[in-house]
């Protein structure tokens, strides 16, 4: 995508992908620790890090094939289409642990958010997520300091009960 005004920054971009890969590494692997993951739900993380770190690659590709007036590549058009398909449904097939769906999400997201970007936007994602985390993390220790079980999982009638 043309950047009008200003010089694209992708390196950034990359470095977002990248960021985004090492968080839900870093929190796979301290989930892995206390409660081990189901092989559909690895199967899925891993899938969804694989995509994630394929779209930070591709305004990069992007970018180069449009500066060398090549026109848009039809590898990188079918990325993008398959990407904003799938980012609206596999959240939905994720565990209905509540770390877990969120990851999913994120990684959802993140991987649509990167394929817009042409700078330090990017790294957007990857801070909120990091600061969603620690925000849940704090809740959830300050219940269990008053004595509210502590519960992982989400489930429909929570939802419903909240509207």
């Amino acid at each position: 995508m043309p950047v009008v005004g200003r010089e694209p920054n992708l390196h950034l971009v990359t470095c977002a992908g990248l960021l985004t890969l090492f968080t839900s590494a870093c929190y796979l692997w301290s989930s892995w620790r206390r409660v081990p993951l189901q092989p559909s739900d690895r199967r899925q993380f891993f899938s969804q890090m694989i995509h994630v770190a394929v779209c930070s690659y591709v305004p990069l590709f992007t970018h180069y094939s449009l500066k060398q007036k090549q026109g848009l590549p039809l590898l990188n058009q079918i990325i993008s289409w398959t990407t904003l398909a799938s980012s609206i449904f596999l959240p939905l097939l994720s565990s209905t642990r509540l770390f877990h769906r969120l990851l999913s999400i994120f990684l959802s997201l993140t991987s649509t958010y990167l394929l817009l970007s042409t700078g330090s936007e990017a790294l957007f994602p990857p801070v909120l997520s990091w600061l969603m985390f620690v925000w849940i993390n704090i809740e959830q220790e300050a219940l269990i300091a008053q004595g509210v079980s502590r519960r992982q999982e989400v489930e429909l009638r929570d939802i419903m009960r909240k509207k």
